[in-house]
C-alpha cells in the first residue's frame, strides 16, 4: 500500500512538474523537480527543457548530457535530449558538435521512432553550417518518413511544421546562394529561371506556414514566448514564421511580454524581435536602440548565445548603413562574420576580403578559377586591415589541381584547408564558400 502511495504521489509531482513549465510558472516546477530529484525520478530530460525555456543554456546542456548518459537507447522513441541540445551547439556555432549528436543518435535508434525528428535536427544543422543541399536531403528524409510519435509529447502537427519549415527556409536561401555565386546572375537566363522557381516555391510554403500559424491557437504559448516547453522551433526560425506579419501588432506583444515574463534572460530576445520589427518598418533609430540593449544584458552568454548575438550584428550593420554609419556598420558587418560567417553568404550584406593569391604566375585554367572567385558576391579590397584576408595557391599533381586556402583576421587564422579539385564544378565559388567556413561538395 505504501509502495502504490509513494509511486502515485511521485507521478503527480511528475506532471505537476510538466503542467508549470507548460504555464511558465517557474518557482512551482523547480519545486515539484527537486521533490522529483530526492526521490531520484527526477527526468534529466525534462529539467534540461526546464532550464532551456529559461535560456539557461549551460545548465540545460548539463541536464540534457545527464538524460544521455541515463539512456541506453533500448527504448526506441524519440530523445529530445538529442534533439534539443543539439539545437544549443547550433547557437554556439559548435555546428560539427551538433551533427555528431544527431548522428549518434541514429546510430543508436536506427529507422524506429525519432528517426524522423532525429532527420530534421540534422537538416537545421546542415542549414546553419551552410550547406543547402543536406539540409534538403535530411529535410526530405523526414517529410517521408512516417514518424510515430511515442515517448514525447511532440505531435504530428509541430513535425509537419518543422519539415515544411525547412522546406521554405531552403528554398529562401537558395536565391542567396544563387546571387552570392555569381553577382552577375542577372545577365544569365537560367539563374533567373532558378531564382523565380525557388521564389514561387518559398511562396507557396510560406502561405501555408503562416495559415498554420495563424490558426493554432498555441502560438501563443508554443511561438510568442519564443522558448517554451512544447516548442521545438527555435528564435532564428520563429522570426522567419512571423517577420512579414503586422509590425505593430508584434511589437505589442514583446513589450507586452517584457513587462510581464519573469524569465530574465529571455527578455533579449523579445527586444531581438522589437528591433528586427523597427528594421522591416525603416525606423532605424529604434531598430539600433533596441539590437544595442541585447548586447548590453547583463545575462548576455557569449558561449551560448553567438547565433542570436550575430543576428544583432547583422541587424545593427543594415541600420547603421541605413544611417550612412559606415564605420559602425563596418564594424558590426566584422563582428557578424567573426561570430557566426557561415550566415554571411546568405545574409543582404555583402562581405568585405583582402585576396592574395600567392602564385607567382598563374596558367589560363588557373586564372578562370580565380575569376570565377572575384565574381562572388564579396567585395575584394586591397591592403585593407580591417577586413580578412583570403590566401589562395593552387597547384597541380599529375592533371589534376587543388587549392591551399587560408583565411586571415588581424594575424590570426580563421579559416585553412586544401580543397581538391578534381571532378568539381566552380571550383572559384566553392573556394568563396571556404571563406566563411563553409565546406560543399
Amino acid at each position: 500500500m505504501a509502495d502504490f502511495a509513494n509511486k502515485a504521489l511521485l507521478s503527480y509531482y511528475h506532471y505537476k512538474n510538466i503542467i508549470y513549465s507548460h504555464q511558465l510558472k517557474l518557482d512551482s516546477a523547480e519545486y515539484f523537480s527537486e521533490q522529483l530529484r530526492r526521490y531520484d525520478r527526477l527526468s534529466y530530460n525534462n529539467y534540461g527543457n526546464l532550464k532551456f525555456i529559461q535560456a539557461k543554456f549551460q545548465e540545460a546542456e548539463d541536464s540534457y548530457e545527464t538524460a544521455r548518459e541515463n539512456d541506453d537507447y533500448v527504448e526506441k522513441s524519440i530523445k529530445e535530449f538529442d534533439y534539443m541540445q543539439s539545437a544549443i551547439k547550433i547557437f554556439q556555432n559548435e555546428l560539427s558538435s551538433s551533427k555528431s549528436i544527431v548522428e549518434n543518435s541514429i546510430k543508436n535508434l536506427g529507422t524506429a521512432p525519432g528517426f524522423g525528428w532525429n532527420n530534421i535536427a540534422l537538416s537545421r544543422a546542415y542549414y546553419y553550417s551552410g550547406d543547402l543541399k543536406k539540409s534538403k536531403e535530411y529535410r526530405d528524409k523526414a517529410a517521408n518518413f512516417k514518424e510515430i510519435h511515442v515517448g514525447s509529447t511532440w505531435g504530428e502537427v509541430a513535425y509537419d511544421r518543422n519539415t515544411l519549415l525547412f522546406k521554405y527556409l531552403y528554398h529562401k536561401k537558395s536565391m542567396n546562394e544563387i546571387t552570392f555565386r555569381d553577382k552577375s546572375y542577372w545577365y544569365k537566363p537560367k539563374k533567373l529561371y532558378d531564382l523565380s522557381k525557388h521564389h514561387f516555391k518559398q511562396e507557396n510554403a510560406h502561405l501555408l506556414l503562416t495559415s498554420e500559424l495563424s490558426a493554432d491557437p498555441e502560438r501563443f504559448i508554443g511561438y510568442y514566448n519564443v522558448f517554451a516547453s512544447e516548442n521545438n522551433i527555435f528564435f532564428d526560425e520563429i522570426w522567419e514564421l512571423i517577420k512579414y506579419f503586422n509590425s505593430d501588432y508584434f511589437i505589442k506583444i514583446f513589450k507586452d511580454k517584457l513587462q510581464e515574463d519573469e524569465r530574465d534572460r529571455v527578455h533579449k530576445y523579445f527586444n531581438y524581435f522589437i528591433a528586427q520589427f523597427h528594421l522591416e518598418e525603416g525606423d532605424y533609430d529604434l531598430a539600433i536602440q533596441e539590437f544595442e540593449s541585447v548586447l548590453e544584458d547583463n545575462f548576455l552568454d557569449e558561449t551560448n548565445e553567438k547565433l542570436l548575438i550575430a543576428r544583432v550584428n547583422e541587424g545593427l550593420s543594415k541600420a547603421y548603413a541605413e544611417k550612412d554609419n559606415t564605420i559602425a556598420a563596418n564594424d558590426n558587418l566584422m563582428a557578424f562574420y567573426m561570430n557566426f560567417p557561415q550566415l554571411v553568404p546568405y545574409s543582404d550584406l555583402k562581405m568585405k576580403f583582402n585576396l592574395e593569391v600567392m602564385n607567382s604566375s598563374l596558367t589560363p585554367e588557373q586564372e578562370d578559377i580565380i575569376e570565377e572567385l572575384k565574381d562572388c558576391n564579396i567585395e575584394w579590397v586591397e591592403n585593407d586591415l580591417n577586413w580578412p584576408t583570403l590566401k589562395v595557391n593552387i597547384t597541380k599533381d599529375d592533371k589534376n589541381f587543388s587549392v591551399d586556402y587560408q583565411v586571415e583576421v588581424a594575424n590570426d587564422i580563421k579559416f585553412e584547408g586544401n580543397l581538391n579539385l578534381k571532378d568539381i564544378e566552380h571550383p572559384g565559388q566553392l573556394i568563396a564558400f571556404r571563406a566563411f567556413g563553409i565546406e560543399l561538395e
